[in-house]
């Protein structure tokens, strides 16, 4: 019988018994630190963008910004699919029978992605014309 404390496994079986050994001690931590992690995006992002949408001088449009970030995302899910298939190639016949090959399931995930779009759209709108508390309670 194992009887499990925080981060380490106590063994009740008679060759080890009170002995304990570390739980993958690196998984551990992962909650907290992902939990101080989105947290602080979060609210950094916020901060700046507010920042950004407020200084003098030129202003950048929101569009531009939302399919730059767009643009940035679809790189990076291609490089992390090249990295898991470990070949260019297969990674891009796999992007080819998903997206391509199977056109009723692209337009099921597309259509809320557009949203998404539409959403991040609104947002920049909103953090222009509301200060960054206000807006931080509202919409989260």
């Amino acid at each position: 019988m194992n009887i499990y404390f925080s981060n380490f496994l106590v063994s009740n079986s008679p060759g080890n018994a009170g002995a304990t050994s570390p739980l993958h001690l690196p998984n551990a931590f992962m909650k907290p630190i992902s939990l101080v992690a989105l947290t602080l995006q979060n609210a950094l992002s916020i901060l700046l963008l507010r920042y950004v949408r407020t200084t003098a001088g030129t202003r950048f449009i929101n569009s531009t910004a939302v399919i730059n970030s767009e643009i940035q995302k679809t790189i990076l899910s291609i490089l992390l699919v090249i990295n898991e298939e470990r070949n260019v190639i297969g990674a891009f016949k796999l992007i080819y029978n998903k997206i391509i090959c199977q056109p009723y399931d692209t337009f099921k995930t597309g259509l809320p992605a557009l949203l998404y779009t539409l959403q991040n759209n609104l947002l920049f709108v909103a953090i222009s014309n509301l200060d960054a508390a206000t807006f931080q309670v509202d919409f989260y």
